[in-house]
């Protein structure tokens, strides 16, 4: 994905299923790494750069999923896609930042 340089949040390597909807399909796939902003899935899904999905996010220990609007920003053939939370549905947001940690953004400077 970014540098580290341009990264403001940390991504932890998890693998937590997440269901992926757009337009075309729906179907579950695999995290290798998450983040406040974003995450990157196991499959290289053929979706062009820009597109538009929803996403639902199973949490350990957590019975409702977190539910975000994402775009694919990133991908890297082979091995698995890039993804941009752009908006959480409900207390999504802070469900996630509590199952990540405080810890989970990187001080630049």
């Amino acid at each position: 994905m970014a540098d580290l340089e341009r990264r403001t949040y940390i991504r932890k390597e998890l693998s937590l299923d997440v269901d992926l909807s757009s337009p075309k399909m729906t179907r579950k796939y695999k995290t290798i790494n998450l983040s406040m902003v974003g995450l990157f899935l196991e499959e290289d899904i053929k979706l062009p750069l820009g597109t538009r999905l929803r996403l639902k996010i199973k949490l350990p220990d957590d019975s409702k999923r977190v539910a975000v609007a994402a775009q694919v920003i990133h991908r890297l053939p082979g091995t698995g896609i890039g993804l941009k939370f752009l908006e959480f549905e409900g207390d999504g947001k802070k469900r996630l930042l509590a199952f990540l940690g405080e810890d989970t953004r990187i001080l630049n400077g």
